[in-house]
């Protein structure tokens, strides 16, 4: 579930997750990605800046892990992904 609020006085795209057991920072590049994204398109439609990411994670009976990012470390990353998705997949749009 993605919300845009504030977390800790400055506005984020805040995305809760679930998992049975604890993931590592370089697990979940994706999950900074699509948010940083997701900020983009807030952005984009508002004229507003989003300069926080939080991925909280709440694990099974282990309580809840938070990541918290910069989307502007991110959304090239995101670009660049998008970009090759486009190149893989032209061939079979035609």
């Amino acid at each position: 579930m993605i919300f845009i609020a504030e977390w800790e006085g400055e506005l984020a795209v805040i995305d809760f997750k679930t998992s049975s057991k604890p993931k590592k920072e370089q697990w979940i590049d994706n999950y900074f990605m699509q948010s940083s994204a997701y900020a983009q398109m807030f952005e984009e439609l508002t004229e507003i800046t989003v300069n926080k990411i939080v991925i909280a994670v709440a694990l099974e009976n282990l309580g809840t892990q938070v990541f918290i990012k910069r989307p502007a470390d991110y959304i090239q990353q995101f670009i660049d992904l998008r970009k090759t998705y486009d190149i893989i997949n032209t061939d079979s749009r035609d």
